[in-house]
């Protein structure tokens, strides 16, 4: 685990990019129980196994759109960055995905990547 490389290959892409791509890294969907229990992971230590498996596939295919779509677009815009991020948040408040002080703290870290963006 080298930061200093990771951090570095963020250069090659547009700052609003970088953390767009970085922020949808941090969540984490898993369908089937293997290594990881079936559920949703922000980060480490903050998981939710009460989605159904309906919205688990849809959540975990559009962070895995939204990742292609942000590594192969030249153009992306500030907008389409802070969408993509407010759609996500958007998204797990709507369906009850975390609790609500789990909500906040995403909220937190998600406000300083739209502050960011922006």
């Amino acid at each position: 685990m080298n930061f200093t490389e990771e951090y570095d290959a963020m250069s090659e892409v547009t700052v609003r990019v970088a953390i767009t791509y970085k922020c949808l890294e941090l969540f984490k969907v898993v369908t089937k129980d293997g290594d990881q229990k079936r559920g949703i992971y922000f980060g480490k230590t903050i998981y939710d196994s009460s989605p159904s498996q309906e919205l688990l596939e849809a959540l975990k295919a559009f962070i895995k759109d939204k990742k292609a779509f942000l590594r192969n677009s030249a153009k992306v815009t500030n907008n389409e960055c802070v969408k993509i991020i407010w759609f996500l948040y958007h998204k797990l408040v709507e369906h009850g995905i975390f609790t609500d002080v789990e909500r906040r703290d995403i909220v937190s870290y998600l406000d300083i990547c739209e502050y960011v963006v922006l």
